[in-house]
């Protein structure tokens, strides 16, 4: 009888192992990222190793873990009525900014439209759409809306 309950114990760690390890991948497939950044094999092997409390640290993960920013191309949702700051439907989502645009543009008119340092120092990014500084700024990865004043 102890060999066939030790079976059912390592059969159910097993189980909860490949459960965590499946809600890990899904969470990387919905949100782009893993739980807390951790390869979906080692959230497999926490499963085995803790069992039922491996998959909730897994699922507490999962809600504490930023999703990553979507890809270039990215309209927002359209807003709901009242709701503020009103998106810019023109914008996409910051990416890292390049190399060659790591201080304010001097001459903005021969920059293009990209994510450059804030000019008036306010925020981490401003939007440049190829003619003026728009009102879309990111902090942090999160976009938000602040109307540019000149100085």
């Amino acid at each position: 009888m102890f060999g066939a309950i030790s079976s059912a114990v390592i059969v159910g760690w097993l189980v909860f192992g490949v459960i965590t390890g499946a809600a890990a991948q899904m969470a990387k497939q919905r949100r782009g990222v893993t739980p807390w950044r951790l390869h979906p094999v080692l959230w497999g092997l926490i499963g085995v190793v803790l069992g039922i409390f491996g998959l909730v640290l897994c699922v507490i993960a999962i809600f504490t873990t930023k999703p990553t920013m979507p890809a270039q191309g990215y309209s927002p949702p359209p807003s709901f009525p009242g709701s503020w700051p009103p998106p810019d439907q023109s914008w996409p989502p910051p990416d890292q900014v390049p190399p060659s645009t790591t201080s304010s543009p001097q001459s903005p008119t021969s920059q293009p439209a990209d994510w450059y340092p804030d000019p008036y120092q306010r925020h981490e990014l401003r939007y440049w759409d190829g003619q003026s500084w728009t009102s879309n700024v990111s902090d942090g990865g999160s976009v938000s809306a602040d109307p540019p004043v000149p100085s």
